[in-house]
């Protein structure tokens, strides 16, 4: 049965009262539009210093939020709107390295920047989508969840993970530091694959700051079965996706192009419209 599903993650809010009394309407306005100026300006004006501003800012794209922080006075004050987060170099004091600097809207109007102290004590959900199944029928037949990881597979309807021919997987890794790039993600799996088989051979699809699209081929590796993958890493602020698709024949032209689609397809889902 073809079942649908969200990798998710939550961190969780700490410390929050219930003292501030919330508004009857919540107006968020529309998403806003040109947020990454915006935020690209307040780094390259020197507007949120201690900071070193350097043009390879990740910014991911504005989150809906709605949930109350401790860190404001009245304490739990509802904090809402358009979030969008940005990973920069930061010095401030003692800590240097990368931070997760805040930048809240409510339509196209900035409202607060969020310093990275502040931004750890912020809920922040993130969660990819879709699961890449074809219009056959699939089995869930793997479901491992925890506080930092969690692991998703299925097969061909009729197939089990012994016996599998194909199979799709999506795993979350939760916790994950910041210098945790895709490029570190995809050099770890490479190395993990290399032990297993010293041939295995991969080509880079598709790369930006937040994925990382791969075709891997891991043939002539005894014991092991010949099989080949298609893989993706997305990069979320505090966590990395894994999505694969592996299949034990060699791809067709037309099975690489479906299956890049497919897994390629899945993405960080941001919400700028209704809850």
């Amino acid at each position: 049965m073809r079942k649908l599903a969200h990798v998710s993650l939550l961190v969780c809010l700490v410390g929050c009262a219930m003292s501030y009394k919330e508004p009857a309407e919540l107006d968020y306005g529309a998403c806003p539009r040109d947020y990454e100026a915006t935020v690209r300006a307040y780094f390259q004006d020197g507007w949120l210093p201690p900071t070193r501003y350097k043009p390879e800012l990740v910014i991911w794209p504005p989150q809906r939020i709605k949930t109350r922080w401790a860190k404001t006075l009245p304490p739990g004050q509802l904090v809402w709107g358009y979030l969008v987060t940005v990973e920069a170099d930061q010095t401030l004091g003692e800590t240097q390295g990368l931070g997760l600097y805040g930048f809240l809207f409510r339509g196209q109007e900035l409202v607060k920047q969020i310093d990275p102290p502040s931004m750890s004590m912020l809920a922040i959900d993130s969660e990819v989508a879709p699961v890449p199944l074809d219009e056959r029928s699939w089995e869930e037949v793997t479901i491992r969840t925890g506080d930092t990881a969690s692991l998703f597979e299925w097969v061909p309807s009729g197939e089990s993970l012994k016996t599998w021919t194909e199979l799709i997987t999506m795993r979350a890794d939760r916790d994950i530091p910041l210098e945790a790039s895709v490029e570190w993600v995809y050099q770890a799996a490479e190395r993990d694959a290399k032990r297993l088989c010293s041939a295995s051979k991969r080509t880079i699809l598709f790369s930006s700051p937040t994925e990382l699209l791969y075709q891997e081929d891991m043939v002539d590796c005894l014991p092991y079965r010949d099989q080949y993958w298609i893989n993706e890493i997305i990069r979320a602020p505090k966590a990395v996706f894994r999505t694969s698709y592996a299949k034990l024949t060699p791809f067709s032209a037309e099975e690489l192009e479906k299956w890049q689609k497919l897994v390629g397809g899945v993405h960080l889902v941001r919400e700028c419209g209704a809850e």
